[in-house]
């Protein structure tokens, strides 16, 4: 590192240092660096960390984990994108590939499976939410039943002529 680009580091640092939450930003951006293992640009860094640090912070701490090596930075126009180094990873071979591959295929037809067994007890319970419980249902054949016996004691006297159509009873 050139002296002025250290003289900038340290001033960056120090800058970033200053509040007390940017201090573990280092450490945090590795760490979630490492984990994701795919490139981001600094707002994506920022954003994904839910704004923990400020846009500048991450910034300079990214450049710091690239110049201490942590980190590979491509330039694409005015555009950085930040990667974690390879060389933290270990090497996997051809055949541990076909085997992880085995296991996600293996895995996926496990949630298509799980999928289509939560659909269908969805639908299931839908249709158990719509129907009637045991005491609804006795509830519901009592007052059909009420029903038809008014309406069958109400076409009987329709029948015999008690009753004319407005509902007022006359005498035969």
């Amino acid at each position: 590192v050139r002296g002025g680009q250290r003289v900038w580091f340290l001033y960056s640092l120090m800058m970033c240092s200053a509040k007390s939450k940017d201090a573990a930003a280092p450490a945090k951006i590795l760490k979630y660096m490492l984990e994701q293992n795919r490139p981001y640009s600094t707002i994506d860094v920022f954003m994904n960390l839910h704004k923990e640090f400020g846009k500048t912070c991450v910034q300079r701490t990214l450049d710091q984990l690239v110049a201490e090596g942590k980190v590979m930075e491509k330039v694409y126009g005015k555009q950085k994108v930040y990667s974690p180094d390879q060389s933290h990873f270990p090497e996997v071979s051809e055949s541990e590939l076909k085997e992880m591959d085995r296991t996600i295929a293996k895995l996926q037809d496990e949630l298509k499976a799980s999928n289509e067994q939560y659909q269908k007890q969805m639908s299931e319970l839908t249709a158990l939410k719509s129907s009637l419980t045991a005491q609804e249902a006795e509830e519901e054949v009592k007052k059909l039943d009420k029903e038809c016996a008014e309406m069958e004691l109400r076409l009987e006297q329709l029948k015999s002529g008690c009753i004319n159509q407005t509902g007022c009873i006359f005498e035969t």
